[in-house]
C-alpha cells in the first residue's frame, strides 16, 4: 500500500449484448466484476459489488431482453471496517464492443434510465457522479448504493441489432481528512480539486 496517498478505485463491468428481431429487440445481459486498475491510497479501503444481481443471477446472464425491460443492476460501494471516512464518486461508461460507433445519445439514454437517487448524487462537469455526504466507516460495514436497476430504453430497436454494449461503473473514494471537495450552493459536491482549486484530483496526482 502506498502510505502517502489517499484514494482507492475499483472497476465494475457489465456487458449488454443486443441482437435484432422483427419488430423489436432481443438481447442478453451478462455481468462480471474486475478489480483491475485498483489504487490504494492511505487508510481508505472500499469495495464495489452487485450483491442482489450476483445472488439472483449466479450464471451472470439474463436472456431475452426487450425495450422497456427493467434489469436488476445494483453497484454498491462498501467502506470497509477500519477505513477512514471518505468521499465517494462514480463514473459510468457505455461503449459498443463492435466496430460500429454507438449512435449519438444512446449511451446517455441508458444512463438516464438507471434509478439513481439524484437527491444524493450529482453529476460534475468531469463526468463523475459525486455522492453528497461524507461516508463514515461503521461496524461491520457502511455501504452506498449507486443505483439498483436500469431500464432498456424503449427507443432501442432494430438499429441495435447484433450490438454488444459494455456498461462500466468505476467507483473512487478519497480520504476525507484534510480534504475539502468543491460544493455548489445546495451543498452538493461538484468536484475534487487540489489545494489550488483548479487542478482536478486524479489517482496519479493526489499526494499528501
Amino acid at each position: 500500500m502506498v502510505k502517502n496517498k489517499k484514494m482507492l478505485a475499483l472497476a465494475f463491468i457489465g456487458v449488454l449484448a443486443v441482437a435484432g428481431i422483427t419488430g423489436g429487440t432481443l438481447a442478453y445481459f451478462t455481468d462480471s466484476k474486475v478489480a483491475e486498475n485498483t489504487i490504494t491510497m492511505g487508510d481508505v479501503d472500499i469495495n464495489l459489488e452487485e450483491p442482489e444481481y450476483d445472488k439472483n443471477h449466479p450464471d451472470k446472464e439474463i436472456t431475452d431482453v426487450t425495450p422497456n425491460q427493467v434489469i436488476e443492476k445494483d453497484p454498491t460501494i462498501t467502506i470497509k471496517e477500519g477505513s477512514k471516512a471518505a468521499y465517494i464518486r462514480c463514473k459510468i461508461n457505455v461503449t459498443s464492443d463492435d466496430e460500429t460507433a454507438l449512435p449519438a445519445g444512446y449511451a446517455e439514454a441508458l444512463i438516464a434510465n438507471t434509478n439513481m437517487d439524484m437527491t444524493l448524487w450529482k453529476k460534475g462537469a468531469d463526468g463523475y457522479y459525486y455522492y453528497k455526504n461524507k461516508v463514515e466507516p461503521v461496524a461491520p460495514n457502511n455501504t452506498v448504493k449507486f443505483f439498483s436497476e436500469v431500464k432498456i430504453p424503449e427507443t432501442w430497436g432494430k438499429e441495435m441489432a447484433n450490438r454488444s454494449i459494455s456498461m462500466d461503473v468505476t467507483a473512487e473514494a478519497i480520504q476525507a481528512d484534510n480534504f475539502t471537495p468543491a460544493m455548489d450552493e445546495d451543498g452538493f459536491i461538484t468536484g475534487w480539486f487540489m489545494s489550488d482549486g483548479t487542478t482536478p484530483v486524479t489517482p496519479d496526482n493526489y499526494n499528501n
